[in-house]
């Protein structure tokens, strides 16, 4: 026997859409990162790296005349 008040079941009037869960919210994606970008940037700093090397050797140079040395120290590799 129960011991407490039993409910009773309702029934939804007829035409009444039952009730659904709602979907959470879905994280934007992220853009797909392809293989070719890597290389590129590897090239970017290739570039980097001989721009200023390039331009150390300028400085090393102006300050070589500057001071009235005669000879500048290459360290170019």
């Amino acid at each position: 026997m129960v011991q407490h008040k039993k409910k009773n079941k309702v029934q939804i009037p007829q035409g009444v859409k039952p009730k659904s869960k709602r979907k959470g919210k879905k994280a934007k994606k992220r853009p797909v990162q392809h293989a070719g970008k890597s290389t590129s940037t590897s090239v970017a700093a290739k570039v980097t790296r001989t721009i200023n090397r390039r331009n150390e050797e300028l400085i090393r140079n102006r300050a070589a005349q500057d001071t009235g040395n005669s000879t500048a120290t290459d360290c170019s590799k």
